[in-house]
């Protein structure tokens, strides 16, 4: 195995794995609650006295740039090999706890990147699944919302009054829940 650069413990490198390391680790560090207070570890092959050369050579041979950060695919999974990647802070800022992963035909992508492959706002788009109820494949259809003309003051307003909500009235006529809250004030 090849020997580590010098002067390798001043590198961005360096205190990416050092950052890691207390992050899951050090109780004391201000993020160690979403990380090691989660039960997130760093594996045995990044500790112990080859942990930074086995990680330095990891990463060198994954993509590692100092423009990149760290990312763990899986958000829940720990720091090993196989579930982490170099990403920029645009990937790194899609890949949180809080995300909205979805998988459309197979494919699973967050409700963001889902909106801009389909050239859809990112609020229409949760709208359509978690207040429509609409599932993934029918919610990135543009042709499938009844135009609004449809959609009368009157037919929201009777479904209104037999008790049925904002939610499963948008349902119901296959339009969105602001079109329904729209109609039911007119």
């Amino acid at each position: 195995m090849m020997n580590l650069p010098k002067n390798y413990s001043h590198t961005k490198l360096y205190r990416a794995y050092h950052h890691m390391k207390d992050r899951c680790m050090l109780k004391t560090d201000k993020n160690y609650m979403q990380y090691g207070g989660r039960g997130i570890t760093v594996c045995d092959e990044w500790l112990g006295k080859d942990g930074f050369k086995n990680f330095y050579f990891w990463a060198i041979n994954n993509g590692y740039d100092d423009k990149l950060t760290l990312d763990r695919i899986d958000v829940n999974g720990n720091y090993e090999p196989d579930n982490c990647r170099w990403t920029d802070w645009f990937g790194q800022a899609r890949n949180r706890t809080n995300s909205n992963i979805i998988t459309i035909n197979g494919e699973t992508k967050t409700l963001t990147e889902w909106a801009e492959q389909y050239g859809i706002r990112q609020d229409t788009l949760w709208r359509r699944i978690y207040e429509m109820g609409m599932n993934p494949e029918a919610a990135v259809s543009v042709s499938h919302l009844k135009k609004r003309e449809d959609v009368t003051i009157r037919k929201c307003k009777d479904l209104y009054l037999s008790g049925m909500s904002k939610s499963e009235i948008a349902r119901k006529l296959n339009c969105s829940f602001t079109l329904v809250s729209k109609r039911l004030k007119d």
